[in-house]
């Protein structure tokens, strides 16, 4: 898990058996509350499909980035109001598989 800089989001990656995480992950995310405890968490993206996430990473401005292979590629995506959109990056892997 990994938490916003702001301490108000946690982001996570999960999965469900019998799939494993290179076959299909869940971004997982929890806002905070006012009251010091953490909101339903929702899933950005990977539900009901098989697309493998890793990395999930906040920048300084609280928005959530990780890296998925929705393209092919282990390829940055970032957060918008529809789940995950791609960053500009090039046609390759940016990461070796988390579990090699």
């Amino acid at each position: 898990p990994i938490l916003s800089p702001d301490g108000q989001r946690l982001a996570w990656i999960e999965w469900s058996r019998p799939h494993q995480p290179w076959t299909s992950t869940r971004l997982m995310l929890a806002e905070g509350h006012h009251q010091g405890q953490w909101n339903t968490a929702h899933c950005i993206a990977g539900d009901l499909s098989e697309e493998s996430l890793q990395q999930p990473r906040f920048d300084e401005h609280n928005r959530l980035y990780c890296l998925t292979d929705r393209g092919g590629f282990w390829q940055p995506w970032s957060e918008s109001g529809e789940g995950l959109v791609p960053a500009q990056s090039a046609a390759a892997d940016h990461a070796p598989a988390p579990w090699q």
